[in-house]
């Protein structure tokens, strides 16, 4: 996969846990297209090259933008990025490609995100307003606190979007079951966020049709 350097332009801390981190061009020029759904790698260190998603506008050929939680048990990448990353560096990425792209044949679009899971979903929200479609959006985290992009959701939302906050007890999150007892015609469903959240609501929506 082709690399480039990206400068780190702004810096901003989104929650306790989540800093958000801007970058451009070293040269200046238009950043390589993407679509929202994509991934940056970064190569930090010979040991750690970490995916995170954009999620910003894919229109803008000007700024990429993601989101990081530190992982305090985590390899060391997100660490990284949150203790020694500054506005002016130069980092080294792979990218854009993407696996998770927005089904264009969808009547609708259902978006499932918990916590740092809301980076991919907030790009996908965005392409989706632009083309008028049909979205709405679940969001989990603990609290309004630590909600990050909550005021962004809140624009590209609007009235498409369900906040659920559990305190940290999953089991006062969202409740999967309900929101995916009834698949809509034509809906295809994304999920980005924890593990647990992933492997519950793929259960919850086995009886979706394949696809």
């Amino acid at each position: 996969m082709a690399e480039m350097q990206l400068k780190v332009v702004d810096i901003q801390q989104l929650t306790a846990g989540i800093k958000k981190f801007e970058f451009e061009a070293v040269d200046g020029e238009a950043l390589p297209e993407w679509q929202a759904g994509a991934p940056l790698i970064f190569v930090l260190e010979a040991h750690l090259h970490n995916s995170y998603s954009l999620s910003g506008d894919p229109t803008d050929r000007n700024t990429y933008v993601t989101a990081v939680l530190r992982e305090e048990n985590g390899a060391g990448g997100s660490k990284h990025m949150h203790d020694k990353v500054s506005v002016g560096d130069v980092l080294t990425v792979q990218g854009p490609s993407n696996n998770f792209p927005l089904a264009g044949e969808a009547q609708s679009h259902l978006l499932i995100a918990g916590g740092i899971g809301i980076t991919p979903m907030l790009a996908m929200g965005r392409s989706l307003k632009a083309m008028g479609a049909d979205r709405h959006l679940h969001y989990c985290t603990k609290s309004p606190e630590e909600t990050a992009y909550l005021d962004a959701v809140k624009d590209v939302f609007g009235d498409n979007l369900t906040f659920h906050h559990d305190g940290g007890n999953p089991a006062n999150g969202i409740k999967l079951v309900d929101v995916l007892k009834t698949p809509g015609e034509g809906a295809h469903l994304y999920i980005c966020g924890p593990t647990g959240l992933l492997n519950a609501a793929r259960e919850a929506a086995g009886h979706w049709p394949d696809g």
